[in-house]
């Protein structure tokens, strides 16, 4: 009886750790779109190359949302969804640094990322904004490779 119980248990704490896991099989897409943007602006990109990286991240965060069957799942897509915003915001200053536009166009953009209105150049701006979507994968990649704690 003892025994039975034990194995019960054993298997109750497998099903556990097996439902809140992550599915890597099943957000392989998601990890590497997000793994190619990271490393995009790790090592020197255009504009022309990053705007399609990030517009890829959005659309395999978007068939992943439809696919979140566990809270793990769902914790990664809000983990990434995160960075995603950020990197979208990137592409407005970018796109604002190309047209030579003023850095006055983007005071939203200046305060949610907390830069003021003028002291901060496009680059410091743009890689500002990429370190704190940083963070951001950091905490998706944990959750997808089962690190998070």
């Amino acid at each position: 009886m003892q025994r039975l119980f034990v194995c019960g248990s054993i298997l109750a704490a497998a099903l556990a750790t097996a439902c809140s896991a992550v599915n890597q099989t099943k957000f392989e897409p998601l990890y590497r779109a997000a793994k190619a943007v990271e490393a995009s602006t790790q090592t020197g990109v255009s504009y022309l190359q990053f705007a399609p990286l990030v517009q890829t991240l959005s659309t395999e965060l978007a068939v992943a949302r439809d696919r979140a069957s566990t809270d793990q799942e769902r914790l990664l897509i809000e983990e990434y969804g995160k960075a995603a915003v950020m990197y979208q915001d990137s592409l407005t200053v970018w796109s604002a640094k190309v047209r030579g536009a003023s850095m006055l166009a983007l005071p939203t953009l200046s305060q949610d990322y907390g830069f003021g209105a003028t002291g901060a150049t496009y680059d410091e701006r743009l890689h500002g904004i990429w370190a704190q979507a940083a963070v951001w994968m950091t905490a998706g990649h944990a959750v997808y490779t089962g690190k998070s704690s």
